[in-house]
């Protein structure tokens, strides 16, 4: 599935409703697959399977698991929505791979927050901040460290 702007909202909320289960729980895998997240609407037309279940595995997978998707949003990043790249984030950084982790962070959060604008639904603004909240503090501490190092990455990013 082609990464859509369109799709943002079904795949921001299910993705926030995921993060905030995982900070309360000491097993995210068993509430990823208990708990659900009913999209109305419009949105509940949207195909959020993909998304949902890549961020699932790098909650709750295995190593490998998670292995397979970072290397497929490494080979791929295009296919894949924001929530996804947030995640794998976190799972990068959480390797030591910082640098890398930033970049995916940031590219996630500028896709994101673009998207966000363009949605009618105020909610997605909201969506985006969970997010960035639920992902970024470690990376953002990281990065104020190196004020240079942060700069050069933001036109990585922006590029």
């Amino acid at each position: 599935m082609q990464y859509r702007p369109h799709v943002l909202a079904a795949s921001l909320m299910l993705a926030v409703a995921s993060a905030m289960a995982q900070t309360t729980v000491a097993n995210p895998a068993a509430v990823s697959s208990a708990k659900t997240f009913l999209l109305q609407g419009e949105y509940a037309q949207i195909e959020t399977s993909n998304t949902r279940a890549m961020v699932g595995l790098l909650h709750g997978g295995t190593a490998a698991d998670k292995a397979m998707v970072v290397d497929t949003l490494v080979q791929r990043p295009g296919k894949f929505q924001p929530p996804v790249l947030f995640a794998v984030s976190q799972t990068l950084f959480q390797a030591g791979k910082k640098d890398d982790a930033a970049f995916l962070f940031y590219a996630a959060q500028l896709r994101a927050r673009m998207d966000a604008n363009l949605s009618t639904d105020p909610s997605v603004g909201q969506a985006v901040g969970i997010l960035s909240q639920r992902y970024g503090p470690q990376i953002n501490q990281y990065m104020l460290q190196d004020l240079d190092k942060a700069q050069q990455l933001m036109a990585q990013v922006q590029a």
